[in-house]
């Protein structure tokens, strides 16, 4: 299996499970949930990168400051 599609599977994994949690913590529908477990995993993954993208700068300014510019 090649690493596109073991992280597709993740991804479907992460959303299914993060859909699971909205429908039995707000008893929102599985067709809602779902809606919004993508929304939060869409909008955190990005998030998330750049803050540890920012963190790594910050710490190691003199290796990593010019790499992505």
């Amino acid at each position: 299996m090649g690493y596109l599609a073991l992280a597709e599977f993740a991804f479907i994994a992460a959303l299914n499970a993060d859909a699971f949690v909205w429908n039995l913590r707000f008893g929102l529908s599985w067709y809602l949930a779902s809606y919004i477990g993508a929304f939060v995993l869409l909008f955190l993954i990005p998030v998330a990168v750049l803050v540890i993208d920012t963190w790594r700068r910050r710490l190691r300014p003199d290796t990593i400051a010019n790499t992505f510019d």
